[in-house]
C-alpha cells in the first residue's frame, strides 16, 4: 500500500538536514588522543558503536543509546569535544527516529548544552537551551507550568551572560531575559496563579540589572549612581590598603583593578538627569495590612506624560518593566495572602521589602520587613524569620546557581569578610582566603561582591547591620 506523506516544506528540509548530517556523524569515530588514558569501558562502548554501525540500521534505536552512554562517559573524563560529538550524535538519532519534536531529545540537548559549556562556545550553549525551550513549549504546551521552568534557565543563562560578559552600555541579554518574564507573567495570569518565588528572585535581579543600565531610574528613589559608585570604590581602595599592607605598589595596583570593574558597571551619563525630588508620581508606599496591598500602590501610569526626555531602547524598556514589575510583586503578596500557604505570602512580603530596598524606598521597606516579621508570628512561623546571616539579592542571590563563564581555564575561590549596612550595602569587604594567583583577577573579584546586595539582618524586624558576613565566591579566568 502507497502511503502518501504530506509534510510541510521547512520540516521536510529540516528532516533532509537532520539525516545528512546524521550520516555524515555517524562515519567511523574519530580517534581519541592517543596521550590521554582512557578506560577500558570506553574502549568497549567504541567497539560496540562502529560495530552497530556496520552490521545493523544506522537509524537504529540502540546506535543513539550507545553514543549517550558514550558521551557520559567521555564527558566525565574531561574529554568534552569528544562528549559532544557523541551527544550530538545521539539526539540526530533521536531526531531521525522520533522526530524533531521528540521529547526525549530533551535530555541529550542539555547535555550538549552542558559541553558547549565547558568549551567556552556560548553562543552554542545559548542555542542549545532556547532549542530545549523550543521542544518543552512544543511538547508540554506554552501555557504550562513545566514551559516557566524551562523559561526560568533561560532567563537565568541570558543574566549569566549579562553578568559575565556584558558591558554597563549593553541591554541586549537583558531584553530576551524581559521578553522571557513577560511570557511567565502571562502564564500565570492565565491560570489565576500568583508567580513562584524563582520567578520573583528573577524578575528582581533582571530589574536591578536595568536600572544599572538605565539613567531614568535614578529617579525612582535609588541612590545616585556617581555617589553609589563613588562609594563602592572607596571601600575597595580600603580592603586592597588593608590586603597589600606591606606591598604599597600591589595595593595600588589591586584599587586600579578594582576601581575599573567598577566603573564598567556604571554607566556613563552624557546628558543631565531629572532629580530624584521631580519625580512626583513615585509617592512611597506603605504595605499598612495584607487586606490594603492594592490601595497603596503608586500610580506611575502618567509617567511618560510628566517630562519631557529623550528615550532611548534600554530607557524606554526599563519604564515598562519597573511600573510591570512592580505590579506583578504586589499582586504575588495578595493572591498568596488569599491561600492557606503561609510559607510562600511570607517570601512574597519579603520579596516586595527586597524590591523597596534595592530602589531606595529605605522607609518602606523597613515597613515591609516589619510586616513580614508580623505576619510571620501570626501564622506561628516565626521560625522562618530567625535570619542569622544577611540573604543575598538580586543577581548576587543568584550568582551560585550561575555556571562559571569566565575567559580562562584557571579556577579559583575566594572567600570573603563583609560588614553590610541596614541598607543592605556592603560598608567593608576583605579577603580573607583565596587561591586565585592573579591579584588583578581577586582585585576585580572583589570589586564585584563589594557591589552586591543583601537583605539585611532582621531583629524583629527590624533591619540592622551585620559585624561579619562570611562569602565565598568561585572565578575562572
Amino acid at each position: 500500500m502507497l502511503i502518501k506523506l504530506r509534510l510541510q516544506p521547512v520540516v521536510f528540509l529540516s528532516i533532509l538536514c537532520s539525516a545528512a548530517t546524521f550520516a555524515q556523524e555517524t562515519s567511523p569515530l574519530p580517534d581519541l588522543n592517543p596521550e590521554i588514558s582512557v578506560p577500558e569501558s570506553v574502549s568497549l562502548l567504541r567497539a560496540q558503536i562502529t560495530e552497530v554501525e556496520q552490521s545493523e540500521d544506522s537509524f537504529g534505536p540502540k546506535l543513539g543509546e550507545l553514543s549517550f552512554e558514550l558521551g557520559l562517559q567521555l564527558s566525565e573524563l574531561g574529554l568534552n569535544q569528544d562528549a559532544l560529538s557523541a551527544f550530538q550524535r545521539s539526539d540526530q538519532n533521536m531526531k531521525v527516529r522520533e522526530g524533531l519534536y521528540s521529547e526525549n531529545r530533551e535530555l541529550s540537548v542539555r547535555k550538549i548544552h552542558e559541553q558547549y559549556i565547558e568549551l567556552k562556545n556560548w553562543e552554542s550553549a545559548g542555542v542549545a537551551i532556547n532549542t530545549l525551550a523550543w521542544l518543552k513549549a512544543r511538547n508540554m504546551g506554552a501555557q504550562s507550568v513545566e514551559y516557566v521552568e524551562v523559561l526560568q534557565e533561560v532567563i537565568g543563562w541570558n543574566l549569566a551572560l549579562d553578568y559575565y560578559h556584558s558591558s554597563a552600555e549593553q541591554t541586549d541579554l537583558l531584553v530576551s531575559a524581559h521578553d522571557d518574564l513577560e511570557k511567565i507573567y502571562n502564564i500565570y495570569e492565565n491560570r489565576g496563579q500568583p508567580i513562584d518565588s524563582k520567578t520573583a528572585e528573577l524578575v528582581i535581579a533582571v530589574n536591578h540589572r536595568l536600572a544599572l543600565r538605565d539613567e531614568f531610574s535614578l529617579t525612582i528613589g535609588a541612590l545616585d549612581s556617581d555617589v553609589e559608585s563613588n562609594r563602592q570604590v572607596e571601600v575597595l581602595v580600603r580592603s586592597c590598603e588593608r590586603q597589600y599592607r606591606a606591598n604599597p605598589a600591589q595595593a595600588i595596583d589591586c584599587a586600579r583593578a578594582g576601581t575599573l570593574e567598577i566603573r564598567s558597571n556604571k554607566r556613563d551619563l552624557n546628558r543631565d538627569v531629572f532629580p530624584r525630588e521631580s519625580f512626583t508620581n513615585s509617592q512611597p508606599f506603605v504595605l499598612q495590612s495584607m487586606q490594603e496591598t492594592r490601595a497603596n500602590i503608586p500610580q506611575y501610569s502618567d509617567i511618560d506624560n510628566e517630562f519631557e526626555y529623550d528615550i532611548d531602547p534600554s530607557q524606554d524598556l526599563f519604564t515598562r518593566s519597573f511600573v510591570r514589575a512592580n505590579e506583578v510583586l504586589m499582586e504575588q503578596v495578595e493572591v498568596w495572602s488569599e491561600t492557606d500557604d503561609t510559607a510562600n505570602t511570607l517570601q512574597a512580603i519579603l520579596n516586595l521589602a527586597d524590591w523597596n530596598l534595592l530602589f531606595g524606598y529605605q522607609e518602606n521597606a523597613e515597613h515591609v520587613y516589619k510586616t513580614a516579621w508580623n505576619f510571620a508570628e501570626s501564622a506561628n512561623i516565626a521560625e522562618l524569620m530567625d535570619m542569622l546571616a544577611p540573604e543575598p539579592i538580586s543577581i548576587e542571590g543568584l550568582v551560585e546557581d550561575f555556571p562559571l563563564l569566565g575567559a580562562g581555564s584557571t579556577k579559583g575561590v575566594a572567600n570573603f569578610a563583609l560588614m553590610i549596612n541596614t541598607q543592605g550595602i556592603v560598608e567593608q569587604i576583605e579577603a580573607i582566603e583565596s587561591d586565585i594567583e592573579d591579584a588583578e583577577v581577586l582585585a576585580r573579584l572583589t570589586a564585584e561582591v563589594s557591589m552586591s546586595r543583601f537583605r539585611p539582618i532582621l531583629r524583629e524586624g527590624v533591619p540592622i547591620a551585620s559585624v561579619t558576613h562570611s562569602v565565598s565566591r568561585q572565578i575562572s579566568y
